[in-house]
């Protein structure tokens, strides 16, 4: 299989099976590969024609094509298998302290990435929070909590620059407070707390929090 897919689901009849690519070592890399597919395998047809006339084995043709509607539900479905909502949401709620070592302790116990990860517990949290993943300087995707989307003082918006210092480490920074506007278009003078991680690739994701009563 080419290196550029993390598996596949193979049809021979009304029989299927997941094939990994072998060169994948990432534990949780795997696990969401496989509980992708069977995403596939719950809610997507087989093919019509999955076997050829000698007899060989053919892919199904939908997962070599871009259908971005089919990828999304199979992401979704896997990451309600992987983190399913009550226990997550519970473990979320119960940390003691927000940040990135929460979203470290919930990834390793999970067996997911920390991206990912790090998604579901800003979507799931029940404090203001959101998740930002920015490259070359600028925001790419976010996250963010029910309680976050109903501020209305800050409003996060893909493509807008953002510098963020990080220092010398390769690891997380310390949470610290900075203005709300460097990361929101708004013209409130509040602040938030934000913490940051490097990832590869150029990327940097940050966790975003405005506690309660968070002033100026």
């Amino acid at each position: 299989m080419s290196s550029q897919y993390d598996g596949c689901l193979i049809w021979v009849g009304t029989t299927c099976g997941i094939l990994l690519n072998s060169t994948i070592r990432s534990e949780p890399r795997k696990n969401f590969t496989i509980a992708h597919e069977l995403g596939h395998y719950l809610f997507d047809s087989p093919p019509s024609s999955v076997v050829t006339k000698d007899n060989q084995l053919k892919v199904d043709s939908h997962l070599l094509a871009s259908h971005k509607k089919v990828e999304q539900r199979a992401n979704r479905f896997a990451v309600e298998l992987l983190m399913p909502t009550p226990i997550f949401q519970t473990d979320v709620n119960i940390s003691t302290r927000i940040g990135l070592a929460a979203i470290e302790r919930l990834a390793d116990r999970y067996s997911t990435s920390f991206t990912s990860t790090a998604i579901r517990y800003a979507r799931l949290n029940q404090q203001a929070c959101a998740v930002v993943m920015t490259k070359n300087q600028q925001i790419q995707h976010f996250a963010y909590s029910d309680p976050f989307r109903q501020e209305k003082s800050c409003f996060l918006k893909q493509g807008r620059r953002i510098e963020i210092n990080l220092g010398d480490s390769n690891s997380s920074t310390e949470m610290q407070t900075v203005p709300l506007s460097l990361w929101c278009e708004t013209g409130s003078e509040r602040k938030i707390q934000e913490q940051s991680r490097p990832l590869s690739g150029n990327r940097i994701l940050t966790l975003l929090w405005l506690p309660d009563g968070s002033q100026s």
